[in-house]
Protein backbone atom coordinates (compact mmCIF):
# COMPACT_ATOMS: atom_id res chain seq x y z
CA UNK A 1 0.00 0.00 0.00
CA UNK A 2 1.29 3.43 -0.64
CA UNK A 3 1.31 6.44 1.30
CA UNK A 4 -0.66 9.49 0.13
CA UNK A 5 1.94 11.53 -0.75
CA UNK A 6 3.99 8.32 -2.82
CA UNK A 7 0.55 8.27 -4.61
CA UNK A 8 0.61 12.14 -5.78
CA UNK A 9 3.89 11.35 -6.73
CA UNK A 10 2.83 8.05 -9.31
CA UNK A 11 0.41 11.14 -11.04
CA UNK A 12 2.50 13.77 -11.01
CA UNK A 13 5.10 11.02 -12.86
CA UNK A 14 1.93 10.88 -15.53
CA UNK A 15 2.23 14.52 -16.38
CA UNK A 16 3.74 15.75 -19.32
CA UNK A 17 7.60 17.79 -19.41
CA UNK A 18 8.20 16.44 -16.08
CA UNK A 19 11.02 14.55 -14.26
CA UNK A 20 11.05 12.87 -11.19
CA UNK A 21 12.12 15.80 -9.63
CA UNK A 22 9.87 18.23 -10.79
CA UNK A 23 7.20 15.48 -9.38
CA UNK A 24 9.17 14.84 -6.07
CA UNK A 25 9.48 18.65 -5.50
CA UNK A 26 5.63 19.11 -6.35
CA UNK A 27 5.00 16.61 -3.72
CA UNK A 28 7.17 16.35 -0.90
CA UNK A 29 6.95 20.60 -0.78
CA UNK A 30 10.79 20.70 -0.90
CA UNK A 31 12.46 23.59 0.91
CA UNK A 32 13.73 26.58 -1.02
CA UNK A 33 17.33 26.06 -1.19
CA UNK A 34 17.21 22.51 -0.87
CA UNK A 35 19.89 20.97 -3.42
CA UNK A 36 19.05 19.62 -6.57
CA UNK A 37 21.32 16.18 -6.24
CA UNK A 38 19.61 15.43 -3.04
CA UNK A 39 16.48 16.53 -4.54
CA UNK A 40 16.97 14.13 -7.54
CA UNK A 41 18.65 11.50 -5.33
CA UNK A 42 15.33 11.32 -3.27
CA UNK A 43 13.52 11.07 -6.28
CA UNK A 44 15.57 8.30 -7.50
CA UNK A 45 14.88 5.95 -4.27
CA UNK A 46 11.31 6.97 -4.30
CA UNK A 47 10.71 5.47 -7.78
CA UNK A 48 13.75 2.23 -6.92
CA UNK A 49 10.93 1.47 -4.25
CA UNK A 50 8.90 -1.59 -5.75
CA UNK A 51 5.64 -0.23 -5.14
CA UNK A 52 5.97 2.98 -6.26
CA UNK A 53 7.52 1.71 -9.77
CA UNK A 54 4.45 -0.94 -9.92
CA UNK A 55 2.26 2.00 -9.45
CA UNK A 56 3.77 4.65 -12.16
CA UNK A 57 3.59 1.46 -14.40
CA UNK A 58 -0.21 0.75 -13.70
CA UNK A 59 -1.06 4.45 -13.77
CA UNK A 60 0.49 4.51 -17.48
CA UNK A 61 -0.90 1.44 -18.85
CA UNK A 62 -4.40 3.09 -17.84
CA UNK A 63 -3.51 6.22 -19.51
CA UNK A 64 -2.99 4.09 -22.19
CA UNK A 65 -5.80 2.34 -22.38
CA UNK A 66 -8.02 5.67 -22.19
CA UNK A 67 -6.33 7.25 -24.49
CA UNK A 68 -7.30 4.46 -27.32
CA UNK A 69 -10.71 5.61 -29.08
CA UNK A 70 -12.55 2.52 -30.17
CA UNK A 71 -16.00 2.41 -32.18
CA UNK A 72 -18.01 1.69 -29.03
CA UNK A 73 -16.66 4.45 -26.77
CA UNK A 74 -17.05 6.65 -29.41
CA UNK A 75 -20.71 5.81 -29.98
CA UNK A 76 -21.40 5.68 -26.54
CA UNK A 77 -19.60 9.00 -25.79
CA UNK A 78 -22.46 10.31 -28.86
CA UNK A 79 -25.31 8.75 -27.29
CA UNK A 80 -24.51 10.42 -24.27
CA UNK A 81 -24.27 13.56 -26.09
CA UNK A 82 -27.20 12.85 -27.76
CA UNK A 83 -29.22 12.69 -24.39
CA UNK A 84 -27.58 15.24 -22.68
CA UNK A 85 -28.52 17.88 -25.43
CA UNK A 86 -32.32 16.16 -25.89
CA UNK A 87 -32.55 16.73 -21.62
CA UNK A 88 -31.76 20.60 -21.92
CA UNK A 89 -34.02 20.62 -25.19
CA UNK A 90 -31.22 21.92 -27.72
CA UNK A 91 -32.73 18.99 -30.31
CA UNK A 92 -30.33 20.39 -33.23
CA UNK A 93 -27.54 19.43 -30.88
CA UNK A 94 -29.29 16.17 -30.31
CA UNK A 95 -29.74 15.77 -33.62
CA UNK A 96 -26.45 16.33 -35.15
CA UNK A 97 -25.07 13.77 -32.51
CA UNK A 98 -27.61 10.97 -33.46
CA UNK A 99 -26.56 11.78 -37.26
CA UNK A 100 -22.59 11.69 -36.20
CA UNK A 101 -23.83 8.46 -34.59
CA UNK A 102 -24.88 7.21 -38.37
CA UNK A 103 -21.97 8.65 -39.65
CA UNK A 104 -19.52 6.60 -37.46
CA UNK A 105 -21.65 3.09 -38.23
CA UNK A 106 -21.50 4.19 -41.98
CA UNK A 107 -25.29 4.64 -42.22
CA UNK A 108 -24.19 7.91 -44.16
CA UNK A 109 -22.64 8.08 -47.50
CA UNK A 110 -20.21 11.28 -48.05
CA UNK A 111 -19.94 11.98 -51.46
CA UNK A 112 -17.56 14.86 -52.64
CA UNK A 113 -16.27 16.11 -55.84
CA UNK A 114 -13.84 18.26 -56.85
CA UNK A 115 -15.50 21.08 -59.15
CA UNK A 116 -12.52 23.50 -58.47
CA UNK A 117 -10.06 22.05 -61.64
CA UNK A 118 -12.26 21.45 -64.75
CA UNK A 119 -9.24 20.80 -66.52
CA UNK A 120 -8.50 17.81 -64.23
CA UNK A 121 -12.20 16.97 -64.22
CA UNK A 122 -11.52 16.52 -68.37
CA UNK A 123 -8.21 14.86 -68.14
CA UNK A 124 -9.22 11.95 -66.03
CA UNK A 125 -11.93 11.04 -68.47
CA UNK A 126 -9.18 11.36 -71.46
CA UNK A 127 -7.05 7.87 -72.26
CA UNK A 128 -3.29 8.59 -72.76
CA UNK A 129 -3.85 8.74 -76.41
CA UNK A 130 -6.15 11.48 -76.34
CA UNK A 131 -4.01 13.24 -74.01
CA UNK A 132 -1.26 13.44 -76.37
CA UNK A 133 -3.46 14.46 -79.16
CA UNK A 134 -4.51 17.42 -76.70
CA UNK A 135 -0.67 18.42 -76.04
CA UNK A 136 0.09 17.78 -79.61
CA UNK A 137 -2.53 20.04 -80.42
CA UNK A 138 -1.59 23.00 -77.94
CA UNK A 139 1.93 23.17 -79.12
CA UNK A 140 0.49 23.63 -82.59
CA UNK A 141 -1.41 26.45 -81.36
CA UNK A 142 1.23 27.59 -79.62
CA UNK A 143 3.69 27.56 -82.76
CA UNK A 144 1.22 29.51 -85.03
CA UNK A 145 1.23 32.33 -81.86
CA UNK A 146 4.30 32.29 -81.76
CA UNK A 147 4.89 33.00 -85.89
CA UNK A 148 1.90 35.42 -86.33
CA UNK A 149 3.68 37.22 -83.15
CA UNK A 150 7.09 37.36 -85.33
CA UNK A 151 5.65 38.57 -88.19
CA UNK A 152 3.91 41.35 -86.59
CA UNK A 153 6.84 42.42 -85.48
CA UNK A 154 8.53 42.97 -88.61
Amino acid sequence: MLTQKQELFCQEMLKADQSASDAYKKVYNVKHGTKDATIHRAAHELIENPKVSARIKELRGMAANAAVLTLDRHMDDLRSLREEARSAGQYGAAINAEISRGKARGFYVVKTEDVTDPLKKAMGRMTPGDAQAALDALEQVRAIRTKAKVSDER
